[in-house]
């Protein structure tokens, strides 16, 4: 129900495409800047609402793009 409350978060990027710092692996890529946004709201970042929506009983909240507009804010700074 959108929870990240069992998710792993993979620390050694280099085991990914694109986010590979490795040239052999990623020879396009490998030195530039790089940002992990992390998924947990269930919405594909597109979700704006203010008020949650009710499910069995939960409350959901699906503000991915307002998180996804302040990931970008922080990282223009």
């Amino acid at each position: 129900m959108g929870s990240s409350n069992t998710s792993k978060i993979e620390k050694n990027f280099d085991s990914y495409g694109l986010l590979s710092t490795d040239p052999a692996r990623n020879p396009v890529f490998h030195d530039w800047t790089k940002v992990w946004a992390f998924y947990c709201d269930g919405s594909e970042y597109t979700g704006s609402k203010d008020d949650p929506v009710s499910y069995k009983d939960k409350s959901l909240y699906f503000r991915g793009y307002n998180n996804v507009l302040e990931m970008f804010h922080y990282l223009d700074q």
